[in-house]
């Protein structure tokens, strides 16, 4: 069988009133073919550091976002360049 390269990930979010002790979790699993993990950090956004348009740098989209946006979490690469995110 060919070898797919690439990576993916899982993420698993549990709130407080699901676990059994009450304590939430964030979990981020990679799924690199070639074995090769990168480390990650767990940042948080507060609403005042969030930018008001959005450009894809993907593709061509963009868009202006709200002007009331929300804390959010998120558990990027370390080294910034590495992977789109």
């Amino acid at each position: 069988m060919d070898k797919i390269s690439g990576s993916n990930c899982t993420t698993i979010l549990v709130r407080k009133n699901a676990s059994y002790d009450g304590s939430t979790m964030m979990v981020r699993a990679e799924d690199a073919s070639e074995g090769n993990f990168k480390p990650k950090k767990h940042k948080v956004i507060k609403p005042e550091a969030q930018s008001k348009h959005y450009k894809s740098v993907n593709s061509k989209f963009e868009i202006d976002l709200p002007n009331n946006p929300i804390q959010y979490t998120c558990i990027p690469n370390v080294v910034q360049n590495e992977g789109n995110f």
